[in-house]
Parts: C-alpha cells; structure tokens; sequence
C-alpha cells in the first residue's frame, strides 16, 4: 500500500487510509498536475485534478484554510466559498497583502478552475487566498524562487512586486504555497492615461527588480500578473479599482522561470530547461512579453500617447541580441511619463476595454 507521509504520525495513517479507501486521486508528482496537449486530454487532466482538490479540501481546512466549492446551479468549474463560510468573509477591509474587496456578496465571489495547480479558499479570518502546488517530492524551480523572493531582505525592497507567500504546506512530498487571492491585472478597464502608466511603470519596475537579481520570468503573460482588488463579474467597481494612490499590481506565477548566478550577464544566459520560448534568451523573452501585453492594453489610448510606441517596439524585437533590456525600457519609459503633463495624464481613454 502506498503510504501518505505526513509531519504526524496519527495523519500519515489517516490520511493514508482515506486515499487507499478513495483510490489514491491525489497525483504524487508535479507531472500529474500537468496540463496536456490536447484539449481532451486536458479536460480529463482538469476533472482529475478537481477530484484531487475536493479530496485534499478537509486537510486543507485542517491548516485553517477552508478552501472554495462548486454549486448545484452552475458548472462543476465555478467555485465559491463554502456554505460553512458564507457571508463570513472579514467585515473590515483588507489590509495589505490582502486584496481590497469589491464585491458584497459571496455570489460573487466566484472563482474558475481552470489551472489545475491552484485553489480558492478563505482563511480562519475570513479572507480570500488560493493554494498553489509548487513542487513535488524534488524541489523545483518555482519553489526555490519563492523562497528567495519571499526572504525579509528580498521582502524589503519594494521593487519586488511578486505575490507575497503567507504560508507553506506539505502533503505527502507536494509543497503547496497560500497566497492573497488577486484578480488579474488587466481584466478590469483603465479609465484614465495616469492609471494605465501606473500599471507599466508597476510592471516594469517589478521585472527589473527580477532581472538585476537573475530572475528571469518566462510567461508574462496577462494571466500571470495581478492586482489588489477582487471583484465579482458583475460588479464593475469603477474608478476605484485602478486609482493609482492604491492599486498595486503582481506577479503571480514563477512556474516556467529560472534563476541563474548573480554574476552571469544577461545577454549570455540561455534557457536552463526546455523551454515552449525554444532556445531564445529569457530575459530577451521577458522584455518582449510585457512589450507585447502593454501593446495590447494602449491601443485605446494609442492617440493620447503615441510617444510611448517606438519603447514597445523596441521591446518586441525577436532578433537576438537587438530588443532593449527591461531596465532601458524602464528608464525611456519613465522619462517619456515625466514629460506628460497633468492634464494628459487625466485625459479619459476611450473604449477602455477593446482589447
């Protein structure tokens, strides 16, 4: 029989039978919480890794973390908080890293399943995390990041804008990670110039943060980076979501990046894995990645601020060696800001969520 090694004793053979009784559904390894080609195959992975999460929910709930459920009246992937918990979320609003809530009511609060290494759940206190599977028996790369990022000196500087790691947990070699639950960065609209160069300036300081310490990325993609407000489909939530005096955005996920020796030039380093970028430079690809989402996100302010184009351009090149680094973006980013007055950088945008 496979045994399920715990901290305690009593859990490991409890927790032991409760899998032998279930047919052991939770993977024990990171390649069987790893999405496949196709979308069959990655549907039957999806159904699989929800029934190793609905499993784990009561160990989860036994660290103090009661983690999201589906409802009778929608899809198997909508996940809300529990009926245990509803309506139980903190009456106070949420102090950082906790996002500022912008919804009412648990109805939407909704969260989908659509990554089968992460969770919803809500906290003893009532407020929003998500678990996230980092690692498997042999620590990962993810993990060793993490931990780096998440050390009181990296923490100091607030140039790391990287999701904040409030606890680490252990299930049977797994290494689970809670983290404040965030919408994502740019699911929400931008309603002014200053709230949008606020959210580059975020981003590209953040990634530079990465950089000078060899962290390269690899997936910015806009369902890796967040910000601090969760907000259900329906509310809306206005101008508040993205006033720059308290947004603050994020990145959430380190699952295809590296980390290489401090010393090593960036225009030297070459992917440490096969990597679905090929054999391009990681920090090359960093640099065109945030190039290509913030070009997607200014085209409907593309008239108000057409100076910052030839920067993005720059980013996006692919041929080696020739795209800026993310730090001379930053900086030819933030002296084209400077030179934005207060009245353009008021200016509405237009058709803010075209996309």
């Amino acid at each position: 029989m496979r045994v399920v090694r715990l901290d305690s004793f009593i859990d490991s053979i409890r927790w032991t039978f409760r899998e032998w009784h279930a047919g052991f559904p939770v993977p024990t390894d990171l390649d069987g919480w790893t999405d496949l080609d196709s979308d069959e195959d990655y549907s039957r992975r999806l159904l699989e890794a929800y029934h190793a999460w609905r499993f784990l929910g009561p160990f989860f709930a036994s660290r103090g973390y009661m983690p999201y459920v589906s409802r009778p009246e929608h899809t198997l992937l909508d996940l809300f908080p529990a009926p245990s918990q509803q309506d139980s979320k903190d009456t106070t609003e949420p102090m950082f890293p906790f996002a500022r809530r912008g919804y009412t009511s648990d109805d939407d609060a909704r969260f989908d399943f659509t990554s089968l290494r992460v969770w919803p759940a809500r906290d003893k206190a009532g407020r929003d995390v998500v678990i996230k599977l980092i690692s498997g028996p042999e620590p990962s790369m993810e993990l060793r990041i993490f931990q780096w990022l998440n050390r009181p000196e990296a923490r100091s500087d607030p140039r790391n804008i990287s999701i904040p790691v409030l606890d680490h947990i252990s299930y049977n070699g797994l290494q689970f990670i809670v983290m404040p639950r965030w919408d994502l960065a740019f699911e929400h609209p931008f309603y002014t110039v200053a709230e949008l160069m606020h959210a580059i300036d975020s981003l590209l300081e953040g990634v530079d943060f990465l950089h000078e310490n060899r962290i390269a990325h690899c997936d910015l993609l806009v369902q890796n980076t967040g910000l601090n407000i969760t907000i259900g489909p329906e509310t809306g939530g206005g101008r508040y979501v993205r006033d720059p005096a308290v947004a603050m955005y994020t990145i959430i996920d380190f699952g295809a990046s590296f980390m290489y020796p401090r010393d090593i030039a960036l225009e030297e380093a070459v992917p440490l894995a096969l990597s679905k970028n090929g054999d391009e430079n990681p920090f090359d690809v960093d640099a065109r990645h945030l190039g290509n989402l913030f070009s997607r996100w200014i085209k409907p302010a593309k008239l108000l601020v057409p100076g910052i184009h030839p920067i993005l351009q720059d980013m996006m090149i692919k041929s080696p060696g020739k795209c800026i680094t993310v730090r001379q973006a930053l900086e030819r980013f933030r002296e084209f800001r400077s030179s934005l007055s207060p009245a353009q950088l008021e200016c509405e945008i237009p058709q803010s969520r075209r996309r």
